[in-house]
């Protein structure tokens, strides 16, 4: 009688081990599944980060060129002018006139 109570307990010890030993894979199945689900979200939300970061790089760097090419304009306008004023000083001699008629050479520009 004790033998068979002490199969009868050692089987139970053993369904009990193998119940254990299956809600233990259970959980790390379930946790594996999570951190992979937040992984993938993660990896979504790097993307979306990187593309607006790279979107508001692009809109700097437009931002500079064009105002790169603003100040390129304003000083070729001004080489322009500066060319002209020395063409009218080298024009009148002394350069009095010039000066007598800067306001109206610059207006013309």
């Amino acid at each position: 009688m004790k033998m068979l109570h002490c199969r009868k307990v050692s089987q139970t010890c053993q369904q009990a081990s193998r119940h254990n030993q299956a809600e233990a894979k259970l959980a790390e199945d379930h946790v594996k599944r999570e951190f992979e689900t937040l992984h993938q979200f993660l990896r979504r939300e790097e993307a979306a980060r990187l593309q607006a970061l790279r979107g508001e790089q692009d809109e700097k760097t437009r931002g500079a060129e064009q105002r790169r090419d603003e100040i390129n304009q304003v000083i070729k306008s001004l080489e322009e002018k500066i060319q002209l004023a020395e063409e009218v000083i080298d024009a009148g001699g002394d350069g009095v006139k010039f000066l007598q008629d800067y306001k109206d050479t610059l207006n013309r520009y």
